[in-house]
C-alpha cells in the first residue's frame, strides 16, 4: 500500500468534491486528513465524496476525523458519501459505527450518482 495522499477534485458547477484517499491511515496520517478537510468545508460544496478504495487500514482517529468532516457539512447544508472501502476499511467504519451516520456505497459511481 502507498504512503497516504489525498487528491481533492472539485467541480464548481455541481459543487461535487472527489476526494481520493491512498494508503493506511494511522493516528498521524489523520491529523494530517483533518487539516485538508478543513480547507475542503471551506469550499463550499454541496457533496463531497470520500473515495476509499485504496485505504487499506482505517484508524479510530481517522473515523473521528470523518465524523467530524460529516457534521461540519452538514452544518453547511452539505452531505458527505463514503464510495468503495475494502473489506478491512468497511469493518473499521462499522467498528466505529460511521455506518449508522453516513451513506457508504459499493462503487465511486453510485456515490457520485446517489
Amino acid at each position: 500500500m502507498p504512503d497516504f495522499d489525498i487528491a481533492v477534485a472539485h467541480d464548481p458547477d455541481t459543487r461535487i468534491t472527489l476526494a481520493t484517499l491512498t494508503g493506511h491511515i494511522g493516528p498521524a496520517e489523520a491529523q494530517t486528513m483533518e487539516q485538508r478537510f478543513e480547507k475542503l468545508v471551506q469550499s463550499g460544496p454541496a457533496l463531497v465524496v470520500l473515495d476509499l478504495s485504496h485505504v487499506g487500514a482505517l484508524s479510530s482517529q481517522a473515523a473521528a476525523a470523518i465524523a467530524e468532516l460529516h457534521r461540519q457539512l452538514a452544518a453547511g447544508g452539505a452531505a458527505l458519501r463514503l464510495a468503495a472501502p475494502m473489506q478491512t476499511v468497511r469493518d473499521a467504519i462499522r467498528k466505529d459505527r460511521l455506518d449508522t451516520l453516513l451513506q457508504i456505497t459499493d462503487t465511486l459511481d453510485d456515490a457520485l450518482a446517489a
